[in-house]
């Protein structure tokens, strides 16, 4: 989120550029000075960003960019993922906590754990990915209850007949 240098800066770089060339610069009072002087020029919007919060920061950013956040907001409250929310928008993720804590809104949906009979009857009626679909967590997860209630896995083996 950093901007580009003014045209004072890039004056500034130009002139540093040209006094540092001479080896023994920094021998010369004058030239010293004139190089604590440019330094100043260069690093003045460094200072002006580092002396800003985060927040600070995250909220100039949407303020450039009317409608974002309310965008944002509305993804949010549809209980979209960040991920889904990264799609539309490729920007740092951290904005989208941001918006998030700003507005008060719940960080993320819970996982509800499904009883052991409803795990079994979802995954012998649809494997894997109905039961993903079902209880909206991940194939890694349902693996993980299956063998928390002691539900075997079904194994299909396809035969080939000679």
């Amino acid at each position: 989120m950093r901007s580009r240098k003014t045209p004072a800066q890039q004056q500034a770089w130009s002139e540093l550029l040209l006094l540092i060339n001479d080896p023994e610069w920094y021998l010369d009072r004058e030239k010293s000075d004139r190089h604590k002087t440019l330094m100043k020029i260069i690093l003045a919007d460094d200072k002006d960003d580092s002396s800003k919060s985060k927040k600070e920061k995250y909220q100039d950013y949407l303020n450039k960019r009317p409608g974002m956040e309310k965008k944002i907001v509305e993804m949010i409250r549809q209980e979209k993922t960040i991920a889904q929310i990264h799609e539309v928008y490729t920007i740092d993720c951290k904005i989208f906590a941001y918006v998030r804590q700003k507005h008060q809104l719940p960080k993320f949906r819970k996982l509800v754990v499904p009883t052991a009979k409803e795990l079994e009857k979802s995954y012998k009626s649809g494997g894997w990915k109905k039961a993903s679909r079902d209880f909206g967590a991940s194939q890694g997860t349902i693996y993980q209850w299956m063998r928390k209630y002691g539900i075997e896995r079904n194994y299909v083996i396809n035969e080939m007949e000679d």
